[in-house]
């Protein structure tokens, strides 16, 4: 009995131990930013050559439009996602 009862309260201190831990920060939340050194330059897209868009530090410019200024952040796996301040626009990135 003494034995159930030392195992119980061990198990339920572990599991409020668990449950109380504060969460790390959020490593993917939207950056304003410049955008990582990186990723600027030329990008093609992968289907059709003749697309594609510029990416300077803080905008980008789809080619034949303006450029506009955008709020990135890291997915995970070398990808990246970016979304216009202006628009619902987003593009996915992985180099």
């Amino acid at each position: 009995m003494n034995r159930f009862v030392t195992g119980s309260i061990a198990l339920t201190s572990l599991s409020l131990a668990l449950l109380c831990t504060p969460t790390s920060a959020q490593a993917s939340s939207w950056h304003t930013s410049a955008i990582p050194a990186k990723l600027r330059g030329r990008w093609y897209a992968r289907n059709n050559h003749s697309q594609g868009v510029r990416i300077h530090k803080h905008t980008i410019r789809y080619s034949g439009e303006k450029s506009t200024r955008v709020k990135w952040r890291y997915v995970g796996h070398k990808s990246y996602r970016f979304k216009s301040t202006h628009s619902s626009d987003l593009i996915h990135l992985k180099y």
